[in-house]
């Protein structure tokens, strides 16, 4: 200890052989209790200090030994005398028995990472039924057997798909707005025309499948060019229409009669009758035969 008993103990034997004046005792024990004081504290200070470390190595010392006990409960496959691997013929990788998956029917086997790629990567590539990745197998891999190795939303994808797979191909059509695309099925028990989408509520023609074309039957839209679908146009259509306007023969440009007979000439040059729409050579001012 800091404070040493034994010096306390010499400086009082030597009290007895020198004669000393009560003041200077006192003034000497004053010294003595102050240093004493000292020692205490710093030793005081020195064990607390050694009582916190013991709790840490006590604590980290109980840490130690209950994660070595984990690890002792959860045995190692390495060390399990009955743990064995087999070759995924997939990745080519040795596997634990643990990882693998057996497909009903077959009896293939493969690791459960490889398969779920697998099923994701033929999804993307449109196929609904999956086949058995063995090359020379014909089974097919099962939605449900796979559910607790695929993600929720493969797994999802892969529901859909396989229920749009026994939807015949003129039973089902899709929303032909390209942010939307929900697929819908035909019944067929009647004609119907314009529609509403169940999913973004907007309006299109079940027999066209297009955004719906107001003002203009089906037939007339399907007989319209690619470049004439568009929404403006069909505005112009519509508004030609009500106008009475006349459409060139050989440019599709739309013309207006204000006045005079029913001789157009186009500005590509191309000459017809404003009544019927028929070519015409010479100028005429008798009614439309038509």
């Amino acid at each position: 200890m800091a404070f040493q008993v034994k010096e306390m103990m010499t400086a009082l034997y030597g009290f007895r052989h020198e004669w000393i004046s009560f003041r200077s005792l006192k003034d000497y024990s004053s010294d003595l209790l102050d240093r004493a004081q000292h020692h205490i504290e710093e030793n005081w200070q020195l064990a607390r200090t050694i009582s916190t470390v013991s709790v840490a190595l006590l604590f980290a010392a109980a840490v130690y030994m209950k994660s070595k006990q984990k690890k002792k409960n959860k045995q190692d496959p390495d060390d399990s005398p009955t743990a064995k691997k087999f070759l995924c013929k997939i990745c080519f990788e040795p596997r634990w028995d643990f990882e693998s998956f057996f497909i009903n029917g077959c009896n293939h086997v493969f690791c459960c990472d490889c398969i779920s790629s697998y099923v994701t990567s033929k999804l993307e590539e449109k196929i609904a039924i999956i086949k058995c990745p063995e090359l020379s197998c014909e089974k097919m891999l099962e939605l449900e057997s796979c559910r607790f190795i695929l993600a929720s939303e493969v797994f999802e994808k892969w529901d859909l798909a396989i229920c749009e797979s026994l939807i015949s191909e003129s039973q089902k059509f899709y929303c032909p707005f390209r942010d939307c695309s929900a697929l819908m099925v035909n019944d067929g028990l009647e004609t119907v025309m314009e529609s509403e989408c169940p999913v973004c509520r907007r309006l299109f023609c079940a027999q066209c499948k297009v955004p719906w074309h107001s003002g203009i039957t089906c037939m007339k839209f399907m007989k319209l060019k690619q470049y004439e679908r568009g929404k403006e146009d069909l505005m112009v259509m519509e508004l030609a229409k009500q106008r009475k306007w006349q459409r060139c023969p050989k440019c599709r440009f739309y013309v207006e009669r204000s006045q005079g007979c029913l001789f157009i000439r186009c500005r590509c040059g191309f000459c017809f009758c404003y009544n019927c729409a028929s070519p015409l050579k010479d100028h005429y001012c008798q009614k439309c035969k038509h």
